[in-house]
């Protein structure tokens, strides 16, 4: 028997006839159909490999990107890729700094609480005035309001948003009037009351390189802080108030108590301030990528750098009346000085006789001589060109005008050693005026101070 033979035969396959309905269990499953010949899962696993390929050639290509970003095209070099990718970021960028531009000009629009402290301010500033007191100037420093409105009239004068410009710059302006208004009303009140030699606000009626450098110093920090952080830089605030609230409460209070000297020089150094503080600011803008982008803008902007420089240019050479012990020489503006004479007791005519001759008519003849009276100055015991002090017992200092009850030209504390001239002392109803020069900075400024308000340790005087 053969190896075949001794095998078992399977038995064959039992089909029916009729064809019956298989079981669940033996249903086969479908076989993709023939007519198909796409590979849906082949071809997305294609373009992986493709896109790995495309960036181990080129890293700067980014593959996660839409594919409307990622044109591979001859036509498209990288350089024009790069464009493409540099304004998709630009647009982001562009849309980040509108909504912080948008947030700062919410926070610099002027409040209720804006112009009560204005008010505020002018009040107990005025009242520093009136009484000659430098602790209650500070403390009307610090009442001052939150400078943000003047910040949001630079920004949107930059930006060419004119409807937050009218809103912002004229809330400023209308605090500034407001402290002006309460200064004023101070001064009138002060007019009843017993006054003094008003140093401080002689003082800040002038224009002085200290204060400038301040209101330079806090105007940089304060654009810089409110604009790059939400919270408010008060120190630098008061920085600039210093420079803003003090001449125009000068200003006010002089024009209320009827000062000469105090008004309008308190307002020309208020804008001075102002006009350096709005270039700064600009300045400030335009380092920080705050530019104009519209016609708006570029007029608005324009137009303030124009009535900065003019005002500048006008005000900030005004002279001795508003500039102080840092301008020019003021003894070319001073009147001459008068003179207190006397005549002399030389008699106007002699009387001569003639010799009487014997038989001869006794005939008196006379000769007139007349004589010119010798003028010389009235001995008031004024020192000759000394040093003296100044020491007031009523205020902190004494006015140094520029005549005998004129203009006053500057402020000089106690304690300060100023130069005697020689000249004769005028005397008016306010006492004796004696001719002084002032040494400061290098530079030195002619007027009169009373006599009583100057000490010498020379007990001889001139004959």
């Amino acid at each position: 028997m053969t190896p075949e033979e001794n095998q078992p035969k399977l038995p064959e396959p039992n089909t029916p006839e009729f064809p019956t309905e298989p079981s669940k269990e033996q249903i086969p499953v479908e076989a993709e159909p023939k007519g198909s010949d796409f590979d849906f899962d082949r071809m997305d696993k294609d373009v992986e490999e493709f896109r790995e390929k495309i960036k181990s050639i080129n890293p700067d290509i980014n593959s996660d990107q839409p594919d409307e970003f990622n044109d591979f095209s001859a036509g498209y070099t990288p350089l024009r890729r790069r464009r493409r990718a540099i304004r998709s970021n630009d647009s982001t960028q562009q849309r980040d700094i509108g909504d912080q531009l948008s947030s700062i000009l919410e926070r610099s629009t002027p409040n209720l609480d804006f112009f009560l402290l204005s008010i505020l301010c002018g009040l107990i500033i005025s009242i520093g005035y009136a009484i000659d007191s430098n602790a209650i100037l500070m403390f009307g420093i610090f009442v001052s309001p939150f400078l943000g409105p003047w910040v949001g009239a630079l920004l949107s004068s930059t930006i060419g948003e004119l409807r937050y410009f009218k809103q912002t710059i004229g809330g400023f302006f209308t605090s500034i009037l407001m402290a002006l208004i309460a200064s004023v009303l101070v001064g009138g009140v002060s007019r009843f009351f017993a006054s003094n030699n008003h140093i401080h606000a002689y003082y800040h009626s002038h224009l002085w390189w200290p204060d400038i450098l301040l209101m330079v110093v806090g105007t940089i920090i304060l654009i810089l802080r409110f604009v790059q952080s939400d919270v408010r830089p008060i120190i630098p605030s008061l920085m600039v108030s210093y420079a803003f609230y003090l001449p125009v409460s000068v200003a006010g209070f002089g024009l209320g108590a009827g000062i000469d000297g105090l008004w309008p020089a308190g307002l020309f150094v208020f804008f001075v301030h102002l006009a350096i503080s709005l270039l700064i600011s600009l300045v400030m803008f335009f380092y920080l990528g705050v530019r104009p982008n519209s016609v708006n803008g570029f007029a608005i902007t324009g137009g303030l750098i124009l009535v900065s420089i003019i005002i500048l240019v006008l005000f900030g050479g005004f002279g001795g009346k508003i500039q102080g012990n840092t301008s020019a020489n003021v003894a070319a503006v001073l009147p001459e000085t008068p003179t207190v004479v006397v005549p002399s007791e030389t008699p106007f005519a002699t009387k001569t006789a003639a010799p009487i001759a014997s038989n001869t008519p006794i005939i008196a003849t006379f000769t007139a001589t007349v004589v010119l009276p010798t003028l010389t100055p009235i001995n008031t015991g004024v020192p000759a060109s000394v040093i003296g002090k100044i020491m007031s017992m009523e205020s902190n200092g004494v006015v140094v005008r520029i005549s005998p009850g004129g203009v006053a030209v500057t402020t000089v504390l106690n304690n300060y050693p100023v130069r005697i001239l020689s000249d004769p002392p005028v005397i008016d109803e306010n006492g004796e005026w004696v001719h002084v020069i002032i040494i400061d900075q290098l530079k030195e400024i002619e007027g009169w101070i009373l006599s009583k308000y100057i000490i010498t340790a020379t007990p001889d005087f001139a004959p």
